[in-house]
């Protein structure tokens, strides 16, 4: 006699198809690991494939089929391009968009090149835009959806916080603008640039509560997670 089948609970995001940006490494490489723990089909996007390809192989339960695609670099035709083969693919849409942009120069502003700034804005404040340009229409086909946009926090340098603000400040004008229905809601949460594996793991699991249908009320808010070592060992300018 056999004994009873054995059923994995359906996750949170069971059902639900997620892209993550910049999922080779870091906090977005913890968001796809703990997005799949969580039943979400994933579409991995980073700059080295080889990378993401790595997280695929990492994915728990696997995902095989999860697909890899090289992460465009502040060129709007290739992220046009990337939506078409992602609609391609899909056909239905996607529920779910993580933008990850969070390194940010610390050097003070005497010591910072311009040319370092100008590719940290590239890297983190125009590509979060343009991921959610190119591909918040296939959010709306799929009737709505959430977009989380992981950027540095404002408690280190002046470069590091004004890419804060702009992802923040962007990310709540996108709230308004993608409130009517089908309605998109849009949330930001700020995280320490250099963050510990268990930072990275925190991070990733209020990224999971931004994204879930439990906080289907929350847009426009910005979020800071938590950093072991920034409330002992860092100012926080606000406070």
């Amino acid at each position: 006699m056999t004994g009873p089948a054995i059923h994995r609970a359906a996750g949170r995001l069971h059902g639900k198809t997620a892209v993550v940006t910049e999922a080779g490494a870091g906090v977005g490489r913890a968001i796809a690991l703990r997005f799949a723990a969580e039943g979400a089909q994933l579409i991995l996007l980073s700059r080295t494939p080889a990378a993401a390809a790595e997280t695929r192989r990492r994915l728990d339960p696997p995902q095989p089929d999860a697909v890899v695609l090289s992460c465009p670099r502040g060129d709007e035709d290739s992220w046009r391009g990337l939506a078409a083969e992602i609609d391609a693919r899909l056909r239905g849409g996607i529920d779910i968009l993580v933008t990850v942009a969070d390194r940010a120069p610390e050097a003070p502003l005497r010591d910072l090149d311009f040319v370092d700034f100008d590719r940290a804005c590239r890297e983190t404040l125009e590509e979060a835009f343009l991921a959610v340009k190119h591909l918040s229409p296939s959010l709306q086909r799929r009737g709505g959806g959430a977009v989380v946009t992981v950027a540095p926090d404002a408690r280190g340098s002046a470069a590091q916080c004004a890419l804060a603000g702009g992802v923040a400040l962007m990310s709540k004008a996108l709230a308004l603008e993608f409130a009517p229905p089908p309605a998109v809601r849009v949330n930001c949460l700020q995280v320490a640039p250099a963050a510990t594996a268990e930072d990275q793991a925190a991070a990733a699991a209020l990224v999971l509560h931004m994204a879930s249908g439990e906080t289907s009320y929350m847009t426009g808010v910005v979020v800071e997670a938590p950093d072991g070592r920034g409330d002992r060992n860092r100012p926080n300018p606000r406070r």
